[in-house]
C-alpha cells in the first residue's frame, strides 16, 4: 500500500472486510435455504432478490445522497447491515418461512445499493489524478482476490460453523469494516461540499447526459449480454454437454477466469502507452473473438486458456474505463453516473441472463455464445460513436 493516501487505505480495508462479508454471507444464505427447502430453484432466488434490490435502491439513492453526508451514509448502512445480519441469525433459529429470509436478503442488498456507487466515487478524491489508475487497479485486484478466496473460505467454514455461525462471522467482518470507515477523513478538500435538498431519479438521469456517462451506461447494458453466457448455469451445461467433461472442469475454467482478472490487474500499467480509443476498440474486438471461439470450441485446455484470456482483457477494459470516467467527471455528476449505472447493470443482468438462458435452452449453447460475441462487436460500434471523448 506504499504510495497511497491514508484515506484510500482506510477505504481499501473497509471494502476488503465488507466485500468478504458480503460474499461469505451469500454462501451461508444459499446453503441455509437449500437445507430448509431442499429446492435448488428456491436457493437460486437469492442472487435474483439481491440484484432486484440494487435496481430498486437506484431510484431512492439520489434523494439519500442529496440529504445526508457521505460518511454518515456509509457508516449508517454498514451498521444497519450488521443489525439485519443478526436478525437473520435469529430467523434461522426459529426456522421462519423462507420468504422472510429472502426479505432480509433484499433489505441487506438494498442498503448495499447506496454504498456501492458512493465508494466508487471516492477514489479520485482520495488520490492524485496520476495515481487513480493504480488505485483502481488495487481495488479491483482486491475484489478479484475476494471472489476467488471467499467462496473457498466460506465453503470450508460452513462445514465447521454452519449457516448461523458463518453469518455471525460476517457480522464481525462488517463491524471491522465500519471501524475503518469511521477513520476516513471527509473534512479535507477531497470531497465536494454537500448539496442539501431533495434530488429525484429523473434529475439523476438528466445529469447522465454527458458523453462519458452515456458511454459507460450503454457499455454496461450491452456488455451484460456478452457476460451472460459466462454465468454458472450456462457454463456448467456447456462443460457437460459440449466439452463432455465432468462438472469439476467448470470450477477449473471459472478459476482460470479469475486468475485472468488478477493478471489483468497487474498489467494495468501497460495500457498507459496506448491511445484509449484504440485500446477499447481492439479490446472489445478480442472479447468478441474469444467468446465466439469459446462457443465453437470442443477442447478442454483451449477452453481454460480462452477463459483466462477473457479475464485479462475484461479486467484491463473495466479498470481503464472507470479510471477515464473518474478523471473527467466532477463529484456530483460521478455519483449520479454510478447510481444510474448500478440500476442499468441490475436491469441488464436480469434481462440478459433471461434472454441468454432462453437461447441456450431453445436454440443451442453455441448460438448463445455467437449472440454474446455480437454484443461485444456492438460495443466496438459504440466506442467509434463516442471516439471524441477518448
Amino acid at each position: 500500500m506504499k504510495g497511497f493516501t491514508n484515506n484510500f487505505k482506510y477505504l481499501y480495508f473497509s471494502q476488503l472486510f465488507a466485500n468478504t462479508s458480503d460474499n461469505i454471507y451469500i454462501i451461508a444464505l444459499i446453503a441455509y435455504l437449500y437445507e430448509l427447502t431442499h429446492s435448488i430453484q428456491l436457493s437460486a432466488l437469492v442472487p435474483i432478490f439481491i440484484t432486484s434490490a440494487y435496481f430498486v435502491s437506484g431510484f431512492i439513492a439520489p434523494i439519500i445522497y442529496s440529504r445526508f453526508q457521505k460518511q454518515y451514509i456509509l457508516v449508517f448502512n454498514q451498521t444497519m447491515k450488521c443489525g439485519l445480519l443478526i436478525i437473520l441469525i435469529g430467523t434461522m433459529y426459529v426456522e421462519l418461512h423462507y420468504i422472510y429470509i429472502l426479505g432480509l436478503a433484499f433489505m441487506i442488498a438494498f442498503l448495499d445499493g447506496f454504498t456501492n456507487p458512493l465508494s466508487n466515487t471516492l477514489i479520485p478524491y482520495f488520490e492524485l489524478k496520476d495515481n487513480i489508475l493504480r488505485a483502481n487497479g488495487k481495488i479491483s485486484s482486491m475484489n478479484n482476490m475476494i471472489q476467488i478466496s471467499a467462496w473457498a473460505l466460506g465453503s470450508l467454514l460452513l462445514a465447521f460453523l454452519h449457516s448461523d455461525g458463518l453469518i455471525m462471522f460476517c457480522v464481525i467482518l462488517s463491524i471491522i469494516s465500519v471501524i475503518f470507515m469511521m477513520k476516513i477523513n471527509f473534512n479535507i478538500n477531497t470531497v465536494e461540499s454537500e448539496h442539501m435538498g431533495s434530488k429525484s431519479f429523473k434529475a439523476v438521469i438528466k445529469s447522465n447526459r454527458t458523453s462519458y456517462s452515456q458511454y459507460l451506461n450503454w457499455n454496461t447494458f450491452i456488455a451484460s449480454f456478452g457476460h451472460a453466457v459466462w454465468i454458472a448455469a450456462i457454463m456448467i451445461a456447456f462443460v457437460k454437454e459440449y466439452l463432455n467433461a465432468p462438472s469439476y472442469w467448470f470450477g477449473i475454467i471459472n478459476a482460470a477466469f479469475f486468475v485472468g482478472l488478477l493478471v489483468g490487474s497487474k498489467m494495468i500499467h501497460l495500457i498507459e502507452r496506448f491511445k484509449m480509443m484504440h485500446f477499447y476498440y481492439s479490446g472489445y474486438m478480442l472479447l468478441s473473438l474469444i467468446t465466439f471461439v469459446f462457443g465453437i470450441n470442443r477442447w478442454l485446455i483451449l477452453a481454460v486458456l480462452l477463459s483466462w484470456l477473457y479475464g485479462i482483457i475484461e479486467q484491463l477494459l473495466s479498470i481503464s474505463l472507470h479510471t477515464e470516467i473518474q478523471k473527467h467527471l466532477n463529484h456530483e455528476t460521478l455519483l449520479d453516473t454510478y447510481t444510474l449505472n448500478q440500476s442499468i447493470y441490475s436491469l441488464g443482468f436480469c434481462l440478459s441472463t433471461f434472454v441468454m438462458s432462453l437461447l441456450a435452452e431453445h436454440a443451442t449453447l453455441t448460438f448463445a455464445f455467437i449472440v454474446a460475441s455480437l454484443a461485444y462487436l456492438l460495443i466496438c460500434l459504440l466506442t467509434y460513436r463516442y471516439k471524441n471523448i477518448f
